[in-house]
């Protein structure tokens, strides 16, 4: 187990060292006008499923004035992704002893983004559902099953219900 965290930990810093060196830009000023962004969080590295454990996520971006002379930008972008929060005590099946109820998050966000050189304004919609209908426990279980390790109980889990919030942030340079 200690040599498979070392080679963990090695691989996480190869990358955070290499990514940078690969990513340093050139003198002629490049932007993609459209972008597709896959992520995916999970707390393996730490060998743990507690508090926020993974999230899978798929986003779109597109600029929608690339030919623009000016400095104003305007950008859309939509994501989905797919959330996951479990107590920290996975083995307990009481639900008096979890810190936190087993949590599953689906949802959807789409967002409009205005920049210049020195400001950004940003709007994020965000529309979702928890609970079993979030298809989490089903996915987590799955996982747990696929390599052999014990699958949490998801007993408790928060009933099934719909949220939507609305984000904004003005950032300003000087």
């Amino acid at each position: 187990m200690l040599t498979s965290l070392r080679i963990r930990i090695l691989l996480f810093l190869s990358l955070i060292i290499v990514f940078p060196l690969a990513a340093q830009h050139s003198e002629v000023a490049y932007y993609a006008d459209q972008q597709i962004e896959l992520k995916h969080d999970n707390d393996f590295l730490l060998s743990t499923d507690r508090y926020y454990t993974t999230g899978s996520f798929i986003g779109y971006r597109k600029l929608l004035n690339p030919s623009s002379e000016t400095s104003e930008k305007k950008q859309l972008s939509i994501y989905a992704e797919q959330s996951y929060f479990t107590p920290s005590n996975l083995h307990s099946s009481h639900i008096d002893e979890y810190d936190r109820p087993y949590a599953g998050y689906l949802g959807v966000n789409s967002g409009l983004s205005f920049t210049n050189d020195k400001r950004m304004l940003d709007f994020t919609l965000t529309i979702g559902v928890t609970g079993e209908i979030s298809g989490s426990q089903g996915l987590q279980s799955w996982f747990h099953n696929t390599n052999k390790s014990t699958a949490p109980s998801w007993k408790g889990q928060i009933e099934n219900n719909t949220h939507a919030n609305l984000y904004g942030s003005y950032l300003r340079e000087w």
